[in-house]
């Protein structure tokens, strides 16, 4: 992930940046502290989800972002082209303009990469 952060503008703003499948599984990330990446990873998955009822319920359009500010941070959970998604944390600070760009730099570059072959594994590195 430290190598598609090169060129995003507010990469040194950012907490932490993680790939998703839909159903909460990490498929790469790093943050500057300690996260628990799997509650990280499941409770995104489950507030787009619910995102996605309640819209849903309300007959809206399947959101293909979600922005939450809380304790003086932001995350940011947005779908990718391929329907994984894509978990920006923030400062609050950092405002919705930036994060959101930050998150398509960062889905282009994914999706400009080659494709890998399959893996079952799972990469995550933590930057000090």
């Amino acid at each position: 992930m430290d190598s598609l952060l090169g060129d995003v503008e507010t990469a040194e703003q950012l907490d932490g940046v993680f790939l998703l499948t839909s159903g909460g599984d990490v498929l790469g990330g790093w943050s500057r502290g300690r996260v628990r990446q799997e509650v990280l990873s499941i409770m995104s998955a489950t507030m787009i989800g619910s995102v996605d009822v309640l819209l849903e319920e309300l007959r809206g359009q399947r959101p293909r972002r979600v922005l939450v500010e809380a304790g003086g941070h932001r995350l940011l959970v947005m779908r990718t082209q391929d329907d994984n998604l894509l978990v920006l944390l923030a400062p609050s600070g950092v405002s919705t303009k930036r994060l959101s760009a930050s998150a398509r730099a960062l889905q282009d570059r994914l999706f400009a990469l080659p494709p890998k072959a399959e893996s079952k594994s799972h990469v995550y590195v933590t930057r000090d």
